[in-house]
């Protein structure tokens, strides 16, 4: 479900924006690095929702290294 809303909503437009100031090959790296910060973000509010307390933003800091690791 989340790869079916993340990539025509976030992935695809930050390629396409990406191809247009580097090459194809490396225009997928800040694709899928958004991917994975929105992805946080969205952890993130949804704790918040829950436990009604402050972001930490560890869940967050999580997704983006996990996100560098896998682009």
């Amino acid at each position: 479900m989340v790869p079916a809303i993340l990539r025509p909503a976030v992935y695809a437009p930050m390629r396409r924006v990406s191809e247009r100031r580097m090459s194809s090959g490396w225009a997928l790296f800040p694709g899928i690095l958004a991917a994975f910060i929105v992805s946080g973000l969205v952890h993130e509010l949804l704790f918040f929702y829950l436990t009604r307390e402050m972001p930490t933003w560890e869940v967050t800091m999580f997704f983006v290294l996990h996100g560098v690791c896998t682009a």
